[in-house]
């Protein structure tokens, strides 16, 4: 049996011993309450509420574990997308200001999604890329701005913004 049937399965069984036993109760070792067993994800000793808030107080702030996750994005991206990897979280630098909009990047964001100010992992040479020689850290604003355009569709919006009497 493969990993994704057999994790498949080992789900089947949670959602079924879930079902029959709806009102058995387990102790969360973070808060130490008696909760339900639908409240605590598969054979986890913490509840779902106490997990989802360590990881966002974890996120918000401890920088090594922030950067860990954005490279750990970045790898699933080049994953995905068959390119090389090789960023070492340890040695990537934030600088205090992005260097293309000169905004105060900070490296703390919420849960769900990121600031405009948080930082973002910019390939330079997209087909090269995450490698430590071909990223640059730069705000999310910077990287969404710069994400689908061409340097002619740049030009034409900035051209836009300067003169909005020529259109």
């Amino acid at each position: 049996m493969c990993k994704k049937a057999h994790a498949i399965t080992r789900y089947a069984f949670y959602k079924m011993e879930q079902e029959e036993h709806p009102f058995e109760t387990r102790k969360c070792t973070k808060c130490f309450q008696e909760k339900t067993v639908t409240e605590f994800s598969h054979r986890k000793i913490v509840c779902k509420s106490c997990r989802a808030s360590d990881a966002g107080r974890r996120l918000r702030t401890d920088m090594s574990f922030y950067m860990r996750k954005l490279c750990s994005a970045a790898m699933q991206r080049a994953k995905n997308k068959n390119l090389p990897y090789n960023l070492n979280p340890d040695k990537l630098i934030i600088p205090k200001y992005c260097p293309v909009l000169n905004i105060p990047i900070i490296p703390f964001m919420s849960k769900k999604s990121a600031s405009p100010c948080s930082p973002s992992i910019d390939r330079i040479d997209p087909t090269k890329g995450y490698t430590m020689d071909n990223i640059k850290i730069i705000s999310h604003r910077a990287n969404t701005l710069k994400n689908n355009a061409t340097h002619n569709e740049l030009r034409k919006v900035l051209a836009y913004i300067e003169h909005p009497e020529w259109f």
